[in-house]
Parts: C-alpha cells; sequence; structure tokens
C-alpha cells in the first residue's frame, strides 16, 4: 500500500506552483533567490544582490561537476538553477 502525502505537503506543492506567489518573488525580491543578498557598494539592486549572494555561497561550498546536491526547502530553487547553469548538479 503506498502511503498518502501529508495534506501539509499538498498545501506546500500548491503554494510553490502559484503563479502569483511565483509573481510575488519576482517583483518583490527581483527574482527566483528568496534570501539576503550581498551588497558590496549599495548600488546593487536586490535582484543583483541576491544574485551574488548565490554566488558568495557557492563558491564557499565548492560544488564541484558531476556532485549531487539536495535541495530542501530552498525557496524556489534559483540556488540550482544557478548550479545547473554552471553543469555543476545532476
Amino acid at each position: 500500500m503506498t502511503p498518502k502525502p501529508h495534506p501539509s505537503a499538498s498545501a506546500t506543492a500548491d503554494y510553490y506552483n502559484d503563479r502569483n506567489v511565483s509573481d510575488f518573488y519576482e517583483h518583490c525580491w527581483g527574482g527566483s533567490d528568496i534570501h539576503i543578498g550581498l551588497y558590496k557598494s549599495g548600488e546593487e539592486t536586490i535582484a543583483e544582490a541576491s544574485a551574488a549572494m548565490t554566488q558568495h555561497l557557492l563558491d564557499r561550498c565548492g560544488v564541484q561537476p558531476g556532485q549531487r546536491v539536495l535541495d530542501i526547502a530552498c525557496g524556489f530553487g534559483g540556488t540550482l538553477r544557478t548550479l545547473a547553469r554552471m553543469g555543476s548538479v545532476k
């Protein structure tokens, strides 16, 4: 017998699949990353600072091409999409 998913799993999936939610994060946070940004000059947009923080974190963790990365509750997957563009995840 296959267990049924917990109701909160379905609610969570519905939330992240909702276009209005995606639009909110796109307009308010500037993209797919919903974390604190890295501001070096203070002139960066939210999206630029967010992307800079993502890159900073990836540089520090040293993920190499071919390694596996587990993404658990990491927003909309912006960091994984960055890794995929870099050719670093399977």
